[in-house]
């Protein structure tokens, strides 16, 4: 039984629940002078995921609620405190080996679409020997990642590549739950650490992710305690959603965020800003030397594969349930995801501490919704139509199970207009000069093009998810 101080969503809470939960909070709320309802938004609970946290949230909206700003405060505060809890004593690296030539690589999250790319360019790799690919349970590791690579198009023998082998474990347990035996031939051999596992839940707060972190000090720990002359490189696969509160008018640079109320507002970004920090820290207490890589925001491989789940493809399909796509300004730098993969491994060995992975070629986002629009065969209006439409769903009881953009209104709430030279959905132009001088292939990267579109139409109408 979860106590008062326990978050309910690492003790096996889902969304269906936590609706449960804020339906129950209303329905005792009705008869209150004191609170307004208004102000107990859709995401209440995973924004307090504790008994004592809801309380003490119920009990200052009875007093009048918390302003924007204090909840702000509150909030970097939060993180803030999580990055002095993960960056004591850092153990120091001892060296009792020769270095080797052969590079071993330690991935995390490899049979999800961008670890799974990821994975394939290791694996091409000849100055690499051996890839251990470690994904948290169920076991059946091998089915999972064979499945990624085929939805991903990957060729699914290299499941069986002799230079793969797939871990099953935990980085939160002694040993990341692996034999002693594996256990120390990973300590003893790797040379690279690539950390891409991450829950990638927008709902969920700070404190549900807060295993994330200490996994990654796991890993931190793990890297210093290598017997290699240099503990292994530790690439962190970050995101460029760390800087979504930035102002529009400046440019996101790669580099250290000092500010934490810069990346405020979702646990996922608070939990990578978290991690940012206290890699950074690391590295100015010992020998650590990481790489912090944040992609922007990934489309489809080759063959079209995009997550359904991700904006773009709820918005095609919200956009055909209502017959019409919205018209939105300002440029897109989305890059492929195998692009961004390969343009990953090529800075592996890069001097660089922070990098951005993004498309050095952006587009108008016209250039992408006018063919989707002939595609769908449906046509283009104003925004605010479109969003009518969204919100006219939101309001229908079964609006969340037939619209996918219903789960994701308040995202699509947040748009604005911007200039043509700004990012479209994104606060900010993201700097990525330092990556395209570490990474020989982003410069070679095509621009995207109405054939990318009908790519990912094409593929996602194969998996059912577009008529």
């Amino acid at each position: 039984m979860p106590g008062d101080d326990d978050d309910i969503f690492q003790h096996g809470c889902d969304s269906l629940q936590a609706t449960w939960i804020r339906n129950s909070i209303l329905h005792a709320s009705t008869n209150s002078q004191n609170i307004d309802l208004t102000a107990i938004p859709t995401n209440f609970v995973y924004s307090n995921p504790t008994v004592r946290m809801l309380a003490e949230m119920l009990a200052k909206l009875a007093e009048g609620g918390i302003s924007k700003p204090q909840e702000i405060s509150r909030r970097a505060n939060v993180m803030e405190v999580m990055v002095k809890k993960y960056t004591h004593e850092f153990p120091q690296h001892m060296a009792t080996t020769e270095a080797q030539k052969a590079q071993v690589v330690l991935v995390t999250g490899t049979t999800g679409a961008l670890g799974s790319h990821i994975l394939t360019h290791l694996l091409a790799l000849p100055d690499i020997s051996m890839v251990y690919a470690l994904n948290r349970p169920p076991s059946n590791l091998r089915e999972r990642q064979s499945h990624s690579f085929e939805k991903n198009g990957i060729d699914t023998h290299l499941v069986d590549s002799s230079k793969l082998r797939l871990l099953t474990g935990d980085l939160n347990a002694p040993r990341f739950d692996l034999s002693a035996q594996d256990f120390d031939t990973l300590r003893e051999s790797v040379t690279l650490v690539v950390h891409n596992g991450w829950q990638v839940n927008f709902n969920v707060s700070l404190s549900t992710m807060e295993p994330l972190v200490a996994g990654t000090r796991q890993l931190i720990d793990f890297a210093l305690a290598s017997p290699h002359p240099s503990p292994p490189r530790l690439i962190f696969v970050s995101s460029a959603g760390v800087f979504r509160k930035m102002n529009e008018s400046n440019t996101a640079l790669e580099s250290p965020i000092s500010d934490p109320r810069i990346s405020v507002g979702l646990g996922y970004t608070e939990s990578k800003w978290v991690t940012e920090r206290v890699l950074e820290i690391a590295a100015q207490m010992s020998v650590l030397s990481p790489v912090i890589v944040r992609p922007g925001q990934l489309s489809g491989a080759s063959n079209g594969a995009w997550n359904a789940s991700d904006w773009f493809p709820v918005l095609m399909r919200s956009s055909q349930l209502s017959g019409h796509l919205p018209i939105i300004s300002g440029r897109i730098s989305w890059i492929p995801i195998h692009h961004a993969a390969k343009a990953l491994v090529e800075v592996r060995n890069s001097q660089e501490r922070y990098l951005h992975i993004n498309h050095p070629n952006p587009v108008p986002m016209e250039h992408i919704l006018s063919p989707l629009s002939k595609i769908l065969g449906i046509p283009l209006v104003p925004y605010a139509e479109w969003l009518e439409a969204l919100e006219a769903s939101a309001s229908r009881e079964s609006g969340a199970s037939v619209d996918p953009a219903v789960r994701l209104i308040d995202f699509f709430r947040s748009y604005r207009e911007v200039a043509p030279d700004q990012e479209a959905f994104f606060p900010a132009v993201l700097s990525n000069a330092v990556a395209v001088r570490s990474a020989p292939s982003l410069s070679l990267v095509s621009p995207l093009t109405a054939e990318d579109v009908e790519g990912w139409t094409s593929y996602l109408r194969q998996a059912g998810y577009l008529s």
